[in-house]
């Protein structure tokens, strides 16, 4: 069994794990600046303490990859999720010399879209980390990608957020949902959230439009002027929700600019009451290089990654409309891009993955996913694809 809290612990401060107190609670009902530095203070000092203690070189001579930032960024996610620590680490490396800035502000995404309630405190320290350049550069830049990009390769995964996000963007029925909830005040939507079902759909675009669909945008949901963050971090003040969540909250939304820590309003009530969690292992084959990059690099968000699906794409097009699926990458994505080595599981969480694989693929959930996956594998052929892309590209 998993301890959600667990890596919490190493840092000796109970009071991440607990309710903040009325002292730290600003006149506003969300946590003081004062309260946040010092939080930040406290996670740079545990991992400049970790880097410089580790065995990880503040830079390395050989240069094995290429310098184009998006397959980089890829490989270096994608490693990360598998667990292959050495690669992980020579991209993070690389990722820090083609772009120090675009690599640390993509390892906080990472670690809100991959690592979630696998390490709690890792996904702070990247967001400490985004927030201070400076710093970053006394320690050595390089050092710490490597540092971290490998600590995140070797920690156990949760793409829950990243999964409840999709049960907005990709449910046909997410637009009506919001038409019916929008116009509602802060303290509605907010009692919306806290009695909704966990992980439904209404709860979730009750979340983003407490926030405001204008500042955070969603291809399902029309532009909506929200509470924004402050309405959000009132919500979790109401929750009584631990510290630290507040903190990834207040930093992924501020820092990183991005809807992944929505979902974390919720993940604090899963987490409160599944503290003791299963966990699974994917079947993780060895990576194939193409090139400088690992195969599976070669994604929907690259331009060479792109040229393979689209030729993939074609030669399965009478499959793909016989199974009923609606996006050739994003069974791509199910099949491959999502892998991960080590995972939190639970009947809750894998009835959202379930679902949200559903939506992402046909658009409705209630279907036999690993069944259709089983039926539906063109990876083998997609490869050939990528090797003729890298050599054209």
């Amino acid at each position: 069994m998993f301890d959600v809290w667990e890596t919490l612990y190493a840092l000796r401060q109970p009071c991440l794990m607990r309710a903040p107190t009325d002292a730290v609670i600003s006149a506003d009902r969300v946590v003081t600046s004062s309260m946040l530095r010092a939080l930040d203070e406290l996670l740079w000092e545990d991992v400049e303490r970790a880097t410089l203690e580790s065995e990880i070189y503040p830079c390395q001579a050989d240069s094995l990859y290429t310098s184009d930032k998006w397959l980089t960024t890829s490989a270096l996610q994608k490693c990360i999720r598998r667990g292959h620590s050495d690669l992980a680490e020579r991209f993070g490396r690389s990722g820090v010399r083609i772009d120090a800035d675009h690599c640390f502000r993509r390892l906080a995404i990472v670690a809100l879209e991959d690592i979630g309630l696998g390490d709690l405190k890792l996904i702070a320290t990247t967001l400490a980390v985004l927030g201070d350049r400076r710093r970053r550069e006394r320690l050595g830049e390089e050092r710490l990608a490597a540092f971290l990009s490998r600590e995140m390769s070797s920690s156990l995964k949760s793409r829950l957020a990243c999964e409840m996000l999709s049960l907005v963007e990709y449910n046909p029925q997410s637009s009506s949902i919001a038409e019916q909830l929008s116009g509602l005040d802060e303290q509605t939507l907010g009692r919306i959230v806290r009695e909704r079902e966990f992980g439904s759909s209404k709860q979730l675009i009750a979340l983003w439009l407490l926030h405001g669909s204008d500042r955070l945008r969603c291809q399902k949901l029309r532009s909506i002027k929200g509470a924004g963050q402050w309405g959000v971090l009132r919500l979790l003040t109401a929750q009584g929700a631990p510290l630290i969540f507040h903190y990834i909250v207040k930093m992924g939304l501020s820092r990183c600019r991005d809807s992944l820590a929505i979902p974390y309003v919720l993940l604090e009530r899963f987490a409160d009451a599944n503290p003791l969690l299963k966990t699974a292992r994917d079947s993780i084959p060895k990576p194939e290089m193409i090139g400088s990059y690992p195969s599976f690099a070669y994604d929907m968000h690259t331009r060479p990654g792109r040229f393979a699906l689209k030729q993939a794409e074609a030669m399965f097009r009478s499959q793909l409309s016989a199974a009923g699926v609606r996006s050739f990458g994003n069974l791509v994505f199910a099949l491959e891009g999502g892998c991960c080595a080590r995972r939190v599981s639970s009947a809750c969480t894998q009835a959202i993955r379930s679902r949200a694989t559903g939506f992402e693929l046909f658009e409705r959930d209630g279907l036999a996913i690993d069944r259709v996956l089983a039926d539906l594998n063109p990876i083998p052929h997609i490869d050939e694809f990528r090797r003729q892309a890298a050599v054209r590209d």
